[in-house]
């Protein structure tokens, strides 16, 4: 246990580096379950503790982030809330729009995703997506090596 707390630090440290690469107000860091089936956890950066507790329940990995889940490739949006898939965020939640997410492929299988959204500059964009992938493939190397 100590251990994938260890490997979530390294992991967070990664995807804050990133987060300010690509000027998102916010990143988060989804790890599937076992049967890659749903969000098992969920860590948020760029969201204080207090709006943290407003909000309640991590995400499962339904609406958007869910796409990533069944379709593990990168997904671009402008705007996160106008997608097909999107059906609001709760009470408390900070605005986001535009969203950039990637999956973590640890063996050729998902293992999970890395999600940025409210990027000032404006949409994300391949330059951004490209960064993304990379970040992820760093990723998948620090969890092989940690044999998770």
């Amino acid at each position: 246990m100590t251990e994938r707390r260890h490997l979530v630090a390294q992991l967070a440290g990664v995807l804050e580096e990133a987060r300010q690469t690509v000027g998102a107000d916010y990143a988060a860091l989804g790890i599937l379950d076992p049967e890659r089936l749903q969000l098992e956890h969920f860590v948020t950066l760029g969201v204080d503790d207090a709006t943290r507790k407003e909000v309640g329940a991590r995400p499962r990995g339904r609406g958007v982030l869910g796409l990533l889940v069944d379709d593990p490739k990168p997904l671009r949006l402008d705007d996160v809330t106008t997608h097909e898939r999107a059906y609001g965020f709760p009470p408390g939640h900070p605005e986001m729009h535009n969203f950039l997410g990637v999956p973590i492929l640890v063996g050729g299988e998902a293992w999970g995703n890395l999600y940025f959204t409210q990027k000032q500059s404006g949409p994300f964009d391949e330059a951004d997506e490209s960064l993304a992938v990379a970040v992820a493939a760093r990723m998948a190397m620090l969890i092989d090596a940690e044999g998770t």
